[in-house]
């Protein structure tokens, strides 16, 4: 990457490097310790969930690369995402639109790449335990809380989620399948 006056410029390798030098620097290079990189590496599912939300910028080639405009490319960084590592879910990004799974972890049946738009639960005979909002570092200290008044009176919290997940075997599709699942947390 090299910096010349108002634009970014991404060189080496094809466009699809290139690209996700891009899309990887937004997102993550702001981490202490980049500590998502090795998952970024090895989630196609995460790589392509990211590189979408920057398809609508206006980004141009020529010999010497990809090339991002200062001011897009400030804009985006505006709205970076925050790690949020200690989720009952693995470890999230919180972006605008919703919360994206980076690295999930049992028991719900996330995979890297997945949008959390959505989360409702409930404790079965705890009542003001229960909760809902739409997806964000908010609702997940909401959920987190919950979580550990339902463990302090050993009952289990029912979770159910609404996400987005891009299918890769049909990406000529431009919009990803909107899923439901329900999962219970310890």
């Amino acid at each position: 990457m090299s910096l010349e006056g108002a634009q970014r410029r991404y060189q080496g390798g094809r466009l699809s490097q290139q690209l996700a030098l891009f899309v990887y620097e937004l997102h993550f290079q702001h981490l202490a310790g980049d500590p998502p990189r090795e998952v970024w590496s090895q989630s196609e599912p995460l790589r392509w969930a990211l590189t979408q939300r920057v398809r609508t910028l206006s980004l141009s080639r020529d010999k010497g690369g990809l090339i991002v405009r200062q001011p897009e490319f400030e804009r985006q960084l505006s709205a970076r995402p925050k790690l949020l590592s200690n989720s009952p879910l693995g470890a999230l990004l919180s972006l605008e639109e919703g919360v994206i799974s980076v690295d999930p972890s049992p028991p719900c049946e996330l995979e890297a790449g997945d949008l959390i738009t959505k989360l409702s639960w409930s404790v079965r005979g705890y009542r003001r335990l229960n909760g809902g909002c739409d997806a964000g570092e908010p609702c997940f200290k909401r959920l987190k809380r919950s979580q550990a008044q339902a463990r302090k009176r050993r009952a289990k919290l029912s979770l159910s989620l609404t996400y987005e997940r891009w299918p890769l075997d049909q990406r000529a599709s431009a919009r990803p399948s909107e899923l439901k699942a329900r999962c219970v947390l310890p």
